[in-house]
């Protein structure tokens, strides 16, 4: 089970420093950061196959295949995750970078 990086509550701000300022990777729940496990070899493997797959079958439309390294905020949730490979869909206005 992950720990607590922090026993009182932050702002998402707050969470965000942290996250620019640590070299681990923590996620945002209810006003706690909460520190995340490392990757194993497999499941970067893993991931790294879906990505490729995901990124092959999106070429040309309005959507990127997110990965662990993006903090993602989940709609009706209380925090930020950093998912496995998780595709989003993008405006024709919005931008992809």
């Amino acid at each position: 089970m992950a720990s607590l990086a922090q026993s009182v509550r932050m702002s998402e701000e707050e969470y965000f420093r942290l996250l620019e300022r640590s070299v681990h990777k923590y996620e945002y729940w209810d006003g706690f950061a909460v520190a995340m496990a490392g990757a194993q070899p497999d499941h970067v493997r893993i991931e790294t196959n879906l990505v490729g797959e995901l990124f092959g079958r999106l070429r040309g439309k309005d959507c990127l295949p997110l990965v662990s390294n993006q903090a993602v905020r989940l709609a009706g949730a209380k925090g930020y995750v950093f998912p496995f490979p998780t595709p989003r869909w993008f405006a024709a206005n919005q931008s992809t970078s």
